[in-house]
């Protein structure tokens, strides 16, 4: 790729080509506020003497962290279940554990020998396309109680092993369409809830809810005591499979116990009919869950940057880690001999290009149309990366070619016209990177507490731990990944 000179000499052409340079740029922006160019309308007083783009391409590869945290956040819990095998990215097997909590305000439900328990149904919801692979595939759902009580602040990865009861209580095959029509599935909010009637060779679980005490329904804590919880898994089936997302947090994702009462009167004493009645128990903020996650990926390269294909998928999946190092190590030595003259940054944008290999037919497999870019804190985490602004005012580092501001955190969307996720990094972010200092001579700049050691940043899907689309990135000699730089240099 072409690389412009810092330090060369300037014709009368090159000034003429400056000034047709800075024409194109602020009737572009007079038109449309794009954030890449913000920073040229602040440029430094003096002579402006050169002005460039410069495109680097990055150092991009295949990485995993596994296991990852899947215990919430509590706003967007989900229970994602089922086998898939991507083409492209291989096997993933997904299975979850959830509790249920008491119901707020019940009335115990047995006060005499003329209550009796009917049926125990466990309900699990979800909606159109919350599903990926083969939708007419079916799979066999089970469900299992635990053998003991999610800790109430414990940490669950995905990698964790589930201790429960080998007792079945309930299985059954389930396809995503679930042999529903697409009127009935394109209707507003429609979801599909999946019914399972739970029961044992002794009744054991119906009777333990029909025997729960004033005193277990008083508080989730005791409650909890006495039902632990629920594993819902499944057989791996022996074709291509498909993911099912619950939604844990809809109100129709509970726990139904159906009991039957005698209608007695109460002056004579005569039984004179039966009446059949319900307490519902809800999945809701008080009740502990975490995914389980398995990755198959012989058919990914991981750690490797001459990889032709980069493949973003969440659920302790794969992502991309990006390599920043050599660029900004470039512009550091061109400001560190920069002389008589000092730089600008008025745009910096990061493009990744999607591949555009069609969807295998019969299968849903939806690719992501949101991309995030993220740093890993010194616990292990990823979050946003934020600088502090020469205002004093903290905003993200980078944010979306679609949107005015900073507003839009470091997510990018999808642009189907030009098949590109499409990066602004703020320049005087940027700006910050390339002038660190480190004030002791001794220092090789390789520790991460020196200022000159560059974090590496990493490309995954947003939310992660429970969004299983997926996203191919190309990194071919034709489409790499690119940073692109545009600067001014001025006396």
């Amino acid at each position: 790729m072409k690389q412009y000179n810092l330090n060369g000499k300037f014709s009368l052409f090159t000034i003429s080509l400056f000034t047709i340079f800075l024409f194109t740029i602020f009737s572009f922006t007079s038109c449309k506020k794009e954030p890449s160019f913000i920073g040229m309308e602040i440029l430094p007083t003096g002579d402006i003497v050169d002005a460039g783009i410069k495109e680097y391409y990055l150092k991009i590869m295949n990485v995993y962290k596994d296991p990852v945290r899947t215990d919430g956040p509590n706003e967007s819990s989900f229970g994602i279940i089922g086998c898939y095998r991507d083409v492209f990215m291989g096997e993933t097997i997904a299975d979850f554990v959830t509790e249920v909590s008491i119901p707020l305000g019940i009335e115990i439900f047995k006060r005499s020998v003329a209550f009796s328990p009917d049926s125990l149904v466990l309900c699990l919801a979800y909606s159109k396309n919350s599903w990926c692979g083969d939708t007419l595939q079916n799979i066999n759902f089970k469900i299992y109680e635990l053998n003991e009580r999610l800790e109430p602040a414990g940490k669950y990865f995905s990698d964790k092993v589930v201790d429960y009861k080998p007792v079945l209580l309930a299985e059954k095959m389930v396809s995503p369409r679930n042999g529903i029509t697409d009127s009935i599935w394109n209707l507003s909010s429609y979801e599909n809830i999946l019914r399972f009637n739970l029961s044992d060779p002794d009744n054991t679980i119906l009777n333990k809810i029909f025997n729960l005490t004033e005193n277990n329904l008083s508080h989730r804590d005791s409650f909890k005591n006495v039902l632990n919880g629920f594993y819902i898994t499944c057989d791996i089936p022996d074709k291509t499979g498909a993911l099912f997302n619950m939604n844990l947090r809809s109100s129709n994702s509970n726990l139904k116990f159906f009991y039957t009462k005698e209608l007695k009167d109460y002056i004579t004493g005569e039984i004179y009919g039966y009446e059949r009645d319900s307490v519902l128990f809800p999945i809701n903020r008080e009740s502990r869950m975490f995914n389980r996650f398995t990755h198959n990926n012989n058919l990914i390269s991981f750690n490797d940057e001459t990889v032709p294909r980069i493949f973003i998928q969440g659920m302790a999946g794969s992502f991309a880690k990006i390599d920043m190092t050599d660029f900004i190590q470039a512009w550091r030595d061109s400001i560190s001999n920069k002389g008589n003259y000092d730089f600008s940054f008025s745009g910096i944008s990061i493009e990744f290009s999607a591949d555009s290999l069609k969807d295998e037919q019969g299968l849903y497999i939806e690719r992501q149309s949101y991309l995030a870019l993220y740093e890993e804190d010194e616990n292990g985490d990823f979050i946003l990366p934020t600088f502090v602004n020469n205002s004093n005012i903290t905003l993200y580092s980078f944010h979306s070619i679609e949107f005015s501001s900073g507003s839009a955190n470091s997510y990018a969307t999808y642009n189907s016209s030009t098949r590109k996720f499409t990066f602004r990094m703020y320049p005087e972010y940027f700006d910050k990177l390339v002038r660190a200092k480190c004030e002791d001579e001794n220092c090789t700049h390789s520790d991460e507490n020196c200022p000159l050691w560059v974090k590496p940043i990493y490309l995954r899907s947003i939310n992660s731990s429970f969004n299983f689309r997926r996203q191919i990135l190309l990194n071919t000699p034709d489409m790499r990944p690119k940073i692109t730089i545009m600067y001014v240099k001025y006396k």
